[in-house]
């Protein structure tokens, strides 16, 4: 993956046809917030760099598994105990 600056990520977003509003309600910030990732005026996030990569990954380049396989690589699903479960 290459690295994800302000501009490749403003390009990715307009890529994926997605407004700054749009992008902003799926990853939970505001639309100035991704305006000011874009512009270099504050750090996008790791979390919104991984994001944005796995929906590039799938919408544009056609990798249905994208999530999945970054999952995996992260040593997959934890393992979650039901409650009350011993």
């Amino acid at each position: 993956m290459k690295p994800i600056t302000p501009q490749r990520f403003r390009a990715m977003r307009q890529e994926l046809t997605y407004s700054q509003k749009r992008l902003g309600r799926l990853f939970g910030v505001t639309d100035q917030s991704v305006a000011r990732w874009e512009k270099g005026q504050s750090e996008i996030p790791g979390s919104a760099k991984i994001l944005i990569w796995l929906l590039y990954d799938e919408q544009i380049n056609g990798n249905k598994w994208a999530m999945r396989d970054y999952i995996k690589s992260l040593g997959g699903w934890p393992k979650l105990q039901r409650e009350g479960a011993r």
